[in-house]
């Protein structure tokens, strides 16, 4: 039990039920696609989860659904959905990307950062920048 009479349990909590991811075009005030999401044993088997991830391969679907290839606009994605292959893909297909990147995502420079901010000299609040480039 915790002060004011809560309490703490141990386990993750279960989901409710389906959900739905959408992409929502914010100059229009709409929504321009939904997906409903089943779950995990679904998700392998939807389009590009094997090549990008689930969380890229729900935005990448979104956008085709909602034919936003080639038309040069900006895609905002939490951590959830963000990576380092999401803002590559949505490069090659025409769209600009904004998202939080998890520094576990395979291919984030966490080392590299490490190195720049953790030194003796580095005062506190410091911040680095990274930047890369896009094979292809």
């Amino acid at each position: 039990n915790q002060p004011g009479g809560g309490h703490c349990c141990d386990c993750k909590p279960r989901g409710f039920g389906p959900e739905f991811k959408c992409l929502s075009a914010v100059g229009l005030n709409i929504t321009t696609a939904f997906e409903h999401v089943r779950g995990p044993k679904y998700n392998v088997i939807q389009k590009y989860t094997k090549e990008y991830g689930a969380g890229a391969a729900v935005v990448l679907r979104l956008c085709e659904a909602a034919g936003l290839q080639g038309s040069n606009r900006l895609v905002v994605a939490d951590s959830c959905f963000g990576g380092i292959r999401l803002p590559q893909e949505l490069m090659m297909i025409g769209l600009h990307n904004i998202s939080n990147i998890n520094c576990g995502s395979a291919g984030f420079c966490k080392t590299q950062l490490q190195e720049k901010l953790m030194g003796a000299d580095v005062e506190r609040g410091a911040h680095a920048i990274a930047t890369g480039k896009i094979n292809g």
